[in-house]
């Protein structure tokens, strides 16, 4: 049996998304570092450099460099090779930029979240997920990892 835990979540632009986590511990920078038309990492400095990033969950620190990155994402998302959410733990208000944009010129965009720090220590790379809405606000469902002794 998988137990579940519910990560909560602060939405920047709220929506509800599931798919496999890719977990970067560092920044990436969509301007010359992410593909629109493939969906893929493109900075052979990344640790994530050849993944597609295209119907998964985007979990990272925050952005990285240019206010460009928001006409990229943009692409994506018209492209359909975006992520299929985006959660960091600094809120980068010029990536949420093109999920707005996005969700206003073609009825479809990124979900975008913040999340504590302290949080992410319970995510893994691979990990099926889910973000989801309750009364009490957004979570980030994913399975319970064990500790180093096996222990949940």
């Amino acid at each position: 049996m998988n137990c579940l835990v519910n990560l909560k979540l602060n939405p920047i632009v709220p929506g509800c998304a599931s798919g496999e986590i890719v977990l970067s511990r560092v920044p990436l920078s969509f301007w010359g570092g992410f593909s629109a038309q493939s969906g893929k990492v493109i900075d052979s400095r990344h640790h994530l450099v050849g993944q597609c990033l295209t119907d998964r969950i985007l979990i990272m620190p925050q952005g990285r460099g240019s206010s460009s990155s928001s006409g990229v994402l943009l692409e994506a998302m018209r492209l359909g090779t975006a992520p299929r959410a985006l959660i960091c733990v600094v809120v980068e208000p010029i990536l949420a930029t093109a999920s707005i944009i996005s969700r206003e010129m073609y009825g479809t965009w990124m979900p975008q979240f913040s999340i504590d720090e302290t949080l992410l220590q319970q995510v893994r790379s691979s990990a099926w997920a889910e973000i989801a809405a309750n009364e009490s606000g957004y979570y980030l469902k994913i399975p319970q990892v064990k500790g180093d002794d096996g222990v949940l």
